[in-house]
């Protein structure tokens, strides 16, 4: 899990940042943005990455057929957004998650293996006791 702790240098918040940090939580304190610092969420979707490519080609087609864009992403473009975002110029956004993930977001397809998946009460019958 990946947690945003605001006021994390107050006693609650640096508590919280503490536990998450023991339970192997990855977190990001988020305190006196006013010295400048910002924490913004990237949020990679397929990128073309050596795990990636080693799917199925079933399912990396499948994948890429349900994409707005119709391709995985590449590592260059993950690092052109983090390397926009870490400029001063780009000060002002911080606070937010942005996915870069060729509109992914915008299906709700099961990224997953292929499958074939069957309800409980299809395979089985009906439940008892209705």
């Amino acid at each position: 899990m990946r947690a945003i702790v605001t006021g994390a240098a107050g006693f609650i918040g640096s508590n919280l940042v503490d536990r998450l940090l023991y339970d192997g939580h990855q977190v990001v304190g988020i305190d006196n943005l006013h010295t400048g610092i910002t924490a913004n969420l990237v949020l990679p979707g397929m990128i073309s990455t050596s795990k990636t490519l080693m799917l199925p080609q079933v399912d990396q087609d499948r994948i890429r057929s349900a994409l707005p864009s119709r391709r995985f992403g590449s590592p260059d473009e993950v690092a052109d957004l983090v390397a926009f975002l870490i400029r001063d110029e780009s000060g002002y956004i911080t606070a937010q998650d942005i996915g870069i993930d060729g509109g992914l977001e915008l299906n709700t397809m099961y990224v997953g293996p292929t499958q074939t998946w069957k309800r409980k009460y299809e395979s089985d019958g009906p439940i008892k006791g209705r």
